[in-house]
Parts: C-alpha cells; structure tokens; sequence
C-alpha cells in the first residue's frame, strides 16, 4: 500500500502522470486492513480496555462481565452481518465497481461479514472458554 502511495505521488509531480487507479485501491487496501484487523485484535484482547468498573468486581462478577461482553459482541456482529447480505447480493447483481478505476467492488466489500462472522466465533470461543472455568 505504501509502495502504490508512492509511486502514485511519484508519477504525479515528477512525471506529470498520475495513476488512475491508486487513490481506490488504496482506500480499498485500507478498509481491508481495518477490517481483517478487528478478528485479530478481538482474539488476541490487544484492544483498548476501560478496568475502572471491571477491576472493582469480584472474580466471578468478571467472568460474568467477559459473557456479558462477548453477548453484545456477538449480537453486534450477527445484526451487522444481516444487514450486509443484501448490500452484498446488491452488489453482486449489478457487478458495482469502482468509478475511476473500474475495480470489482463485492471481493473487497466481502471482508466486512467474513470479518464479522470471525469476530462471533472468537467471541464463541470466549463464552466456550469461561464456561470451562467456572
């Protein structure tokens, strides 16, 4: 991505010839990476966390704060994930793509429900884990 930024302002104010397709593919390259991020993040628990309510509970009342958590997620995801299927199959009938370069739009709009259906099974596997504990 930072290669393509480059030569597009490369061939912008050097050769006088910009690239057609780099500010799209960019701004696709970017929500891609935003996206498949969150599954990851959610998994290894590297996101920003507020403990000030969290740390004053007891053990138990944390583990059920964790279900309660991953219950909102999972709700989150799954009402998301409904709501793209007919954007999905919107663009899959009218083969949408983008304006300048004419790139495929569905391949790249289809990281937001993988990324969604990834995140309730990490969020499954969370419920599935304190379970085991308790």
């Amino acid at each position: 991505m930072v290669l393509i930024v480059f030569l597009s302002v490369f061939q912008r104010y050097v050769l006088k010839s910009p690239l057609s397709f780099s500010e799209e593919l960019v701004g696709l390259l970017l929500c891609s990476m935003l996206f498949l991020s969150l599954p990851y993040i959610s998994n290894s628990e590297k996101h920003v966390k507020i403990n000030l309510v969290v740390n004053l509970l007891s053990d138990k009342a944390k583990l059920f704060a964790s279900i309660l958590s991953s219950l909102v997620m999972i709700t989150f995801c799954f009402w998301m994930l409904v709501e793209t299927i007919p954007w999905m199959d919107f663009a899959i009938r009218l083969n949408l793509k983008t304006e300048n370069s004419r790139l495929i739009l569905f391949p790249w709009m289809a990281v937001i429900p993988l990324a969604l259906l990834i995140n309730i099974f990490i969020s499954l596997k969370k419920i599935y884990k304190i379970y085991s504990l308790i």
